[in-house]
């Protein structure tokens, strides 16, 4: 039986959306005969082991200054206050040691993952390694793991880009890209197989042409899985839901509760654990948009699930995936997502998916919208699963998995 090490950021109680990722790849490869385990950063209060899931998952201990960061919200005032100032100076340090050692974060955290790699293989002799490259401290030191353990497969898992074109502060454009590409040449020469996100096919051809669709395998985000309820009746009135993370800067509600402010009749709730005032200040006194705390992964599925329209906000990384989209088809319900790059990717889904509804942010003609809405919410299609994941398979966790074996053996 082959056994698998999957390494990534985050994963329960507070899964990110790589962890997310990798959870489908991860179950799906154990109903099929796989030994898995993970090793993920500890959140506050974790122990070494914990499983979830189904899945034993090991921890790593973080940087210094995150770990501080974890303990202060659970302090009182004196020691709060004394653990920021610690915070602050050795995040600086970090921060120096990081440029030093730059596209990497520190030494610190690259030994704690080495340690923690060896700790799980003295019980845990797994025969290939899936590291996901955030942080790339992960994939680095995975990279030198399989280096002294020749035997082990690396496969890393870059769901976000290795060479994402972030300026370093102290470094130029072009420096902080070069350092970044030397470092990714290196982890993919010493690679049995790399895994990446189909939107960043550009980077690849451009600069390993040989190496994709062969070694470099592109795919999308492994999110889709059937969650389609049999027998679903529209709520009245109709609940439009979004689920997940925002920010000012990249993922801003401001348009869609704008949309929603002009069709009363239709009640938006937003689960988000961002902060709620600067949320709030948009939604004003509209009684239709309703602000709703953070929920656990497991309920927000729930609430999708009983959902009559899902919506996605879109965001303003350039070429980003919208991997929300691609979690919400397995649920076979009229989707509404915005666009806010120029991006045609939800438009390029929706001539697939019958039921989806593309807006622009730059558009504000607002009763042209409320009946596209309508027209959206009144269409009688009865959408297949197994139709839409045929015609969406490079986003199914099989395609991983298939990918993911021909790395193995």
């Amino acid at each position: 039986m082959e056994k698998v090490l999957f390494m990534f950021d985050n994963y329960y109680p507070d899964i990110t959306s790589n962890g997310l990722c990798c959870e489908k790849i991860m179950t799906s490869m154990q109903k099929q005969g796989y030994e898995i385990r993970c090793l993920t950063a500890a959140q506050y209060g974790d122990t070494w082991m914990n499983e979830a899931k189904g899945i034993i998952n090991y921890h790593y201990k973080t940087a210094f200054h995150k770990n501080i960061s974890m303990q202060i919200p659970h302090c009182g005032p004196f020691k709060k206050r004394f653990l920021q100032v610690i915070q602050f100076f050795f995040g600086k340090s970090e921060f120096l040691e990081g440029t030093d050692n730059y596209p990497l974060n520190t030494y610190h955290l690259n030994r704690n993952i080495l340690n923690a790699l060896e700790k799980v293989h003295a019980v845990f002799r797994f025969d290939t390694v899936v590291s996901v490259a955030y942080p790339i401290d992960g994939v680095y030191s995975a990279y030198l793991f399989c280096k002294k353990h020749p035997k082990i497969r690396l496969i890393p898992y870059f769901l976000d880009p290795f060479v994402d074109g972030r300026k370093h502060r102290f470094y130029s454009l072009e420096k902080s890209f070069q350092k970044t590409l030397k470092l990714e040449r290196k982890i993919i020469d010493a690679s049995s197989l790399v895994v990446t996100k189909k939107e960043h096919r550009s980077h690849y051809e451009k600069y390993y042409p040989n190496l994709v669709d062969g070694k470099i395998r592109l795919l999308g985000a492994p999110l889709l899985e059937n969650r389609s309820v049999s027998g679903f009746s529209p709520h009245s009135p109709l609940h439009a839901v979004f689920a997940g993370s925002l920010w000012p800067d990249i993922r801003n509600p401001q348009y869609i509760i704008e949309v929603f402010k002009h069709i009363p009749e239709i009640v938006f709730d937003i689960y988000t654990p961002a902060s709620k005032k600067w949320i709030q200040n948009y939604i004003g006194n509209c009684s239709n948009i309703v602000l709703h705390d953070k929920i656990s992964h497991d309920e927000m599925m729930k609430i999708l699930e009983q959902a009559d329209i899902l919506v996605n906000i879109g965001n303003t990384i350039e070429n980003a995936v919208p991997g929300k989209i691609i979690e919400y088809l397995g649920y076979c319900k009229p989707i509404i997502s915005t666009v806010s790059n120029g991006s045609t990717l939800d438009r390029e889904m929706f001539s697939v998916y019958p039921l989806g509804l593309s807006l622009d942010e730059k558009d504000t003609d607002w009763d042209k919208i409320r009946e596209q809405v309508f027209e959206l919410t009144e269409k009688r299609i009865s959408i297949d699963y197994k139709t839409i994941s045929a015609k969406f398979w490079d986003d199914t966790p099989d395609a991983f998995i298939e990918a993911i074996k021909n790395g193995c053996c």
